[in-house]
């Protein structure tokens, strides 16, 4: 933990009260089936992630002996157009510290640099249907790590992914041997999501998850590996947070996946992916700690009015844990909002801290999930995609300042979030969106 959030937290201590939230219109709201899928896995129910999906035609594991690499030009983050605006002082909720984010301010906001081993994201991540992009395929790999995953429209529901790659590399390949179909279930509609922890925390490796099996890609040498999974019905998954196993969940079980090996293990329903998961039943919530390997090692209890908890939860180096919630409706009541990011965490100690959380105020329409935690970038920021009716947006959050950033705009679809982030971020400087930036991703901190 930092000095600075230990002393914001020391100077703001008081109880923590304990509301009751039965008959919860945002628990309601997030849906039976989201619940009841967690309470299986976790013992605790609350919001699932969404379905997701690819289907793949290519070979299996190449050689990396004498790998060719892919030359991509510099990224240069592209300048915007908006200029800085203040954010609402925040509210303390019950203990809970409650950052303002007005619907109106979001095209407003300044803009923060971010950047994966160097290389500046750029201010779109997005790749078009007929744009350009090296491909990344048999014998042909990067020296780079993932710092986003995206995918590129084929039409017809077919999408190859995409790679920005940091480093001295700076740029975008395309793994142009998978194709990735998204699929689903005839109530929900297809979608194809992909979550917070599909890229292995070396950087190199990503898996994507078809329903029957695990789709593994290294881009070091641009390898693909299929590995079948005796289901039908796969929903998600994630790399372990020690990156050697890769974790599949369907509904109802859950597997361990060797990526080097032939090894599938059937795994309890409370193996997890990442370090921690926040989860809740509607009355209370609770924080899930996984040893690298993915099993649960400790549960404890917090604020019920960090609500229900949405899709990926993703934690800091110093053990912080953010998620996508919907607020309880003390919160909701107080704010007029009911969707937002939440930050929880233990200290050396093993005890409790207070929680922080930002609410999307003045749009009580957003589209459901509007907020998933995608990954921090330091101690005290954590990246985030945001969903509304005109834009899907990358955003960060300091959770010590409770102040709000915009990163990068996202493709807006119809099929699930098709972005994640991968690893070697960190935010580099803030500037206004008005003001063109030549310099090409500066390393000067905030």
């Amino acid at each position: 933990m930092t000095a600075r959030l230990r002393t914001m937290l020391t100077d703001l201590a008081d109880d923590i009260e304990i509301v009751d939230r039965s008959g919860s219109a945002a628990r309601a709201w997030a849906g039976a089936r989201l619940l009841r899928r967690r309470q299986r896995r976790l013992r605790v129910a609350g919001a699932g992630a969404v379905v997701a999906a690819l289907a793949v035609a290519v070979p299996l594991g190449l050689s990396r002996v004498q790998t060719p690499r892919i030359d991509l030009p510099a990224t240069t983050p592209t300048p915007s157009s908006v200029t800085r605006s203040g954010q609402p002082a925040p509210l303390v909720v019950g203990g809970v510290t409650v950052d303002q984010l007005p619907a109106a301010t979001l095209a407003s906001l300044t803009s923060l640099v971010v950047e994966a081993d160097g290389a500046p994201l750029p201010t779109a991540l997005a790749v078009e249907r007929d744009d350009v992009v090296p491909a990344l395929a048999g014998g042909v790999g990067t020296a780079g790590r993932v710092g986003a995953v995206l995918v590129r429209d084929l039409g017809a529901d077919r999408f190859h992914p995409v790679f920005f790659v940091g480093g001295s590399i700076g740029g975008f390949v395309e793994a142009t041997r998978v194709t990735l179909t998204p699929f689903g279930s005839p109530v929900n509609g297809k979608r194809m999501v992909l979550g917070a922890h599909i890229v292995a925390p070396d950087g190199y490796r990503v898996g994507f998850v078809q329903d029957g099996s695990v789709i593994f890609v290294d881009i070091r040498d641009g390898s693909v590996r299929q590995v079948s999974i005796p289901t039908d019905h796969l929903e998600s998954g994630g790399w372990s947070a020690a990156g050697t196993w890769f974790i599949a969940h369907s509904e109802s079980r859950t597997w361990r996946i060797d990526p080097a090996g032939p090894t599938v293990q059937p795994a309890a329903e409370d193996v997890h992916e990442g370090h921690h998961l926040v989860a809740s039943d509607g009355t209370t919530v609770h924080l899930a700690r996984y040893d690298d390997s993915g099993t649960p090692v400790s549960r404890r209890e917090v604020s019920p009015l960090l609500g229900s908890s949405w899709a990926d939860s993703v934690t800091s180096p110093g053990g912080l844990v953010a998620t996508g919630c919907f607020t309880a409706p003390d919160i909701s009541s107080a704010v007029n909002g009911f969707q937002g990011m939440s930050f929880v965490g233990f200290d050396e100690d093993g005890s409790f801290e207070r929680p922080r959380a930002v609410v999307l105020t003045g749009l009580l329409d957003a589209p459901k999930g509007a907020f998933s935690a995608l990954r921090w970038v330091s101690e005290d920021v954590v990246l985030y995609r945001l969903a509304g009716d005109d834009a899907v947006r990358l955003m960060a959050w300091d959770i010590v300042q409770g102040r709000n950033w915009f990163v990068a705009d996202l493709p807006r679809t119809d099929l699930g979030y098709r972005f994640a982030l991968g690893v070697g971020l960190q935010a580099t400087t803030e500037r206004p969106r008005s003001t063109p930036d030549n310099s090409g991703g500066s390393s000067a901190t905030t």
